[in-house]
């Protein structure tokens, strides 16, 4: 059993193209070898601390006080990061938004580590390519052009895949897939502007696959 932890990206993984319940109200899950935990809109940077707007990080905690030690976690972060937060933030500081991507993602892996300090084993899910969507077009509101927000996108990406394997976790992608030629989303993948549909499962079920070999991925019912 995978344990999918996140903000709304991880409904993907309850295996229906749905927003699941936000916890402590239980997902309804599809898939046998999944099990989703929406939180709600937590910022990957504010899970290293306590008293955030969004209580991201005592709601993550409570989850995983809430699963057997050795339990294999996938932390869905990030998304939300990428196409506003951060983009903001550099711009209030005058900071280099590449530094606070870098930033961001060091403070994520490090509440990884405390997770792995519990007992559990963790993965990280990639953050999707953003979306095209802006305005009056989507009800989610992104900051920056599209390139801005696809190059801060693949900065933490690439980041949080490098951070990952320094400290032994495991790294889910399959963003490849998801972008045409022109680096565009793809929107048969998308059941609106920033949520995968369930025509990338077969995908991600690969990727977690890789990154969790000892789970049966390929007999999990649907």
């Amino acid at each position: 059993m995978l344990h999918c932890i996140g903000d709304s990206h991880a409904s993907f993984f309850g295996g229906m193209d749905i927003m699941q319940p936000s916890w402590p109200r239980l997902a309804k899950d599809s898939i046998s070898c999944f099990r989703c935990y929406r939180i709600g809109p937590v910022l990957a940077y504010s899970l290293a601390r306590d008293g955030s707007t969004s209580r991201g990080r005592e709601r993550l905690f409570e989850v995983l006080y809430t699963l057997p030690r050795g339990a294999d976690i996938l932390l869905c972060f990030g998304e939300i990061d990428c196409r506003a937060q951060l983009f903001k933030q550099a711009a209030k500081l005058g900071r280099d938004v590449g530094e606070l991507v870098d930033e961001c993602v060091a403070s994520y892996v490090g509440v990884g580590r405390e997770i792995v300090a519990l007992g559990l084993k963790v993965a990280y899910w990639q953050v999707p390519p953003p979306t095209i969507m802006v305005g009056g077009e989507s009800e989610f509101p992104a900051v920056g052009s599209y390139e801005e927000r696809l190059a801060i996108t693949l900065r933490f990406n690439a980041s949080l895949a490098a951070a990952a394997s320094a400290e032994g976790h495991g790294w889910l992608c399959v963003f490849d897939i998801l972008t045409d030629a022109d680096g565009r989303p793809r929107q048969n993948f998308f059941i609106d502007g920033i949520h995968l549909s369930q025509q990338a499962m077969s995908a991600a079920r690969g990727a977690a696959k890789r990154a969790f070999p000892h789970l049966d991925f390929d007999h999990a019912q649907h």
